[in-house]
């Protein structure tokens, strides 16, 4: 599938495609935008509870104490899941780790603002279980969601237009750093 049929699948941002890469560090997704809104309306975007329910999840509890429980908004029959927060800069960084010891995701997100707008990095660690084929595609949908909040459109909400039109541009690739 070439990059203008993905940007037809769902309709929105999907012509800004991560990539599923393995180096000596691992297995990672990375995702790169740049986003034509302000750094702090970005950074409220992903750490306020009632903006962020607007594009990825419900939080429950206190952020200050390092500890949260998420409730995915797009996900049919989720239940909550524990976020530890490993680490947050305002406005510019944040590492947390989503789910429960067997299960876990370790996430980073780094914001850096730029002429006309904010940079985007966000990067999802994969384990060995993990199948970046799947969670490519959900990941672009998510952050096509954010996008969509922040400039006021039409919140996507059909996984099924991602998966599994997106599936393939997320095989691993291997990266040799010498």
């Amino acid at each position: 599938m070439d990059i203008a049929e993905r940007t037809d699948v769902a309709g929105h941002a999907t012509e800004k495609l991560g990539s599923a890469v393995e180096d000596r560090d691992g297995r990672h997704l990375r995702f790169e935008r740049t986003l034509p809104f302000p750094l702090e309306d970005v950074w409220s975007a992903v750490t306020v509870p009632e903006r962020l329910a607007l594009w990825f999840g419900q939080l429950a509890g206190d952020p200050g104490s390092g500890r949260v429980e998420l409730l995915m908004t797009a996900e049919e029959g989720a239940e909550p899941d524990p976020v530890t927060i490993h680490e947050c800069h305002r406005p510019h960084r944040l590492r947390v780790t989503l789910g429960g010891e067997d299960d876990d995701w370790s996430l980073e997100l780094t914001l850096d603002p730029v002429d006309g707008g904010t940079d985007l990095v966000f990067v999802h660690h994969l384990r060995g279980c993990d199948d970046a084929r799947c969670l490519g595609p959900g990941w672009q949908l998510y952050l096509d969601r954010l996008e969509a909040v922040l400039g006021g459109a039409a919140v996507p909400d059909d996984f099924d237009r991602y998966y599994p039109a997106l599936a393939d541009a997320y095989r691993v690739a291997v990266v040799d750093i010498r």
